[in-house]
């Protein structure tokens, strides 16, 4: 990464072509955890696991907040 200026930044060469490889890495990833999982199937997945974080990250009522 490069930063041509002091509000920019701009991906290198080799930046780029890593870029490129964590993409491909990150597709294959993607196809190969989601066999057999539908869209909805998926979707309630993430819902589920949005709500747990929540859950353990948001002030519960009546309760001190965390640390």
């Amino acid at each position: 990464m490069t930063r041509p200026r002091p509000d920019r930044l701009v991906l290198t060469d080799d930046g780029r072509a890593r870029l490129v490889e964590v993409a491909l890495r990150v597709d294959a990833f993607r196809e190969l955890s989601g066999r057999g999982i539908t869209r909805e199937e998926y979707v309630t997945a993430v819902t589920v696991l949005e709500r747990m974080t929540r859950n353990l990250t948001e002030p519960r009522a009546g309760s001190a907040a965390r640390p």
